[in-house]
Formats: structure tokens, sequence, C-alpha cells
């Protein structure tokens, strides 16, 4: 029996798998009443990772590549709902277990509900449905990133359909615009399937639309927040920051993370600590504003004279 017929799912892999012990010290610091299972689809010497109760390990003999593992995992489940995360999202602060259950009482209760995205990024701009005191936006037709890979829930059957669904649209583009030959190649090379993926999801007529019409009798919400701060990740219901792995490498907070809960990452591929990457995460937005205030007077004399001098020569 799952509490609340949900469970949560991280898949990772044998090249990412260093950063599997940071993730579960993490969440035994932050989320150590955590009322679900957490299954961690896997492959490599990381299958062997150590765990505890609540955690439960899904071996895989090698990466069938990126949406190929998220249904090999998701078919090794049987809750009616999945909390999907990745092996990035180290928990910073204490997890709100009671709007996380409330969200599954949510899904439970509404059968037409799809998922709700829990990490605000973006967040929907649709309008608000209200459930026991409990508002969550919709997201609308046209949205972009109506689909994303940051913490949800879903319902895990309607979830495995869309990723296949994917793949074959996959395949028959790829058939389309390369021929059948090319589909073999690529069929052995599972980066390409998630090349084409990326390409389409950041689309409004790519595949974040396409949930809508292959299924029209759902909904699909997500978590929201009007209060002005600029930090959003941390005051969801499960506070993480949004990536700890940029482009293969360890990003520059997840190493002061790190080292600050003293936290030991084994890994070769880290970005190189600059000045830029301490100011922009958290105080890009006032630098920006800042430099409006100031150069606003310059701008509009600027912008003034440049009306006149154009105005002269008419």
């Amino acid at each position: 029996m799952h509490h609340l017929n949900t469970s949560i799912l991280v898949t990772t892999c044998k090249g990412y798998g260093y950063i599997m012990p940071a993730f579960i010290a993490m969440w035994k610091k932050y989320w150590s009443d955590c009322p679900f299972t957490l299954n961690i689809c896997i492959d490599g010497e990381f299958r062997n990772l150590a765990t505890t109760r609540n955690i439960n390990l899904i071996p895989r003999e090698n990466d069938p590549g990126y949406i190929d593992s998220w249904i090999y995992g998701l078919e090794h489940i049987d809750s009616e709902n999945v909390i999907l995360m990745q092996d990035d999202f180290i928990i910073e602060r204490k997890v709100n277990n009671d709007l996380v259950e409330a969200y599954c009482n949510i899904m439970n209760e509404n059968q037409n509900v799809g998922f709700i995205r829990i990490m605000p990024f973006p967040e929907p701009i649709g309008h608000i449905h209200t459930y026991n005191n409990i508002q969550l936006k919709q997201f609308n037709k046209n949205e972009r990133y109506v689909f994303s890979f940051q913490a949800c829930l879903w319902k895990r059957k309607l979830l495995i359909e869309y990723f296949k669904f994917i793949i074959e649209k996959a395949k028959k583009e790829i058939i389309k615009e390369y021929g059948q030959n090319q589909l073999k190649i690529w069929a052995a090379d599972p980066k390409k399937w998630l090349d084409l993926f990326l390409r389409d999801i950041h689309n409004p007529e790519g595949h974040g639309f396409e949930l809508f019409n292959l299924f029209p009798e759902y909904i699909y919400l997500g978590f929201f927040d009007t209060r002005p701060k600029l930090d959003k990740a941390m005051i969801c219901p499960i506070p993480y920051n949004p990536t700890a792995i940029w482009y293969g490498r360890l990003t520059c907070a997840a190493q002061r993370l790190f080292k600050k809960e003293q936290i030991s990452v084994e890994t070769k591929y880290s970005q190189r600590e600059h000045f830029y990457h301490r100011i922009i995460p958290r105080y890009y937005y006032l630098f920006k504003q800042l430099v409006k205030i100031l150069i606003s007077p310059f701008y509009n004399k600027y912008k003034k004279n440049n009306h006149n001098y154009s105005k002269n020569i008419d």
C-alpha cells in the first residue's frame, strides 16, 4: 500500500550517480518524515547504493536513454500517482509535508487533474482553482513549459502514455526528415532522443501543447505564490535549487551548498567559481533594477535629445 496512492520516482545513471549520496543525505536531513516511498531508478556501480526505510532501488542493467529510463522506472512502481524528481534536485530546506499531502488528496479526489507542478518554474498563468482552501493555478493551452522536468505530482499512467507518445512521435520525425536508416543509427544513441524531446517541449506547438490534445479530459495545475519574493524555489512545498548539474558540471551553488553541509561529492566535472556565480543567482534582479534607476536620467535625456534631433531633420 502506498501512502495516499503516491510514491516518488528519481532516475539517474552512472554518469551522474555520483550525486546520489548527497541527494539522499539532504533528503534525510530535510525530509526525514517523508511518508512516501522514494524509488531510485539507477544503473552502473551505484546500483548498490545504501538505502534506508522508504527508499527503494530499481536497478537497471544499463542506461537505455533519458526518456526510456523514466518509462522503465514508472512501469516498475504501482502507485496511482507519482512525484517526478531528478537526481540533482537537492533539497535545501524543510519540506512542507502537509501541503504535499494536500496535493495528493486533490489528485485522488479529482480525477480530472492530470498533474500538479510543485516547483514554480515557471508559474502557471491561468485561472485559480480552490480545493479546501488550497489555491492552484491552471496551465493554459498556449503556455510554454506546460511540460517540465521540475518536481511535479503526476497521474502515473498518464505520464507513461505521454512518454511513449513522444518516443513514437520522435521516430516518425526522424524517418520523415532523415529516413529509416538514420532511425536505426539514432536508436543506438539515447542522447538523440533527449535532444529531439527538449527541442519540442519548450515550443508552444510541441509536446506541452499536445498534452491538451492527447488528454483533453484533464486539467494541469501548479503551485504559485503572489508574495514579492525573489527566490520562489525556496518557498515552494519541496524547496530545492532547480538544478545542481548544469551541462554535465556540478554548479557553483551546489558546490557551496555541499561545502556548507560538509558533504563530499567526488567528481572532476565542476564549474569554476567566478564572482558572477555568487551575484547572479539571487541578486540579478536587484542588480538590474539598480542599474535601471541609475541610468534612467541619462537615458531619458538621450532619448529626448535624439527625438529633438530627428524632429529638426524632418
